[in-house]
């Protein structure tokens, strides 16, 4: 049997998860989408794996662009600055 994989966010990839969320772009359930994303890819069964802001992006990318906000939403005109 395996342990829970286990990882922890640098402070800049806390922040962009963070400012998502404030900004509207993701509700609290596909913030915790991103983590077990994460979590499924990158964690560890011993100490915790330190995940930065590169991986975080690729993870919270791929689960936006399908948003129904990215058609001409706010979203659109924020996703520059917050991916590129």
């Amino acid at each position: 049997m395996t342990g829970p994989r286990q990882i922890r966010l640098t402070g800049r990839a806390a922040r962009l998860l963070q400012m998502l969320t404030d900004f509207g772009h993701m509700d609290a359930s596909a913030a915790d989408s991103v983590l077990v994303a994460l979590a499924n890819q990158y964690g560890s069964e011993g100490a915790a794996t330190v995940v930065d802001l590169p991986q975080v992006r690729v993870v919270v990318a791929s689960l936006l662009s399908d948003s129904p906000a990215m058609d001409g939403g706010s979203l659109q005109e924020d996703w520059g600055p917050l991916f590129h």
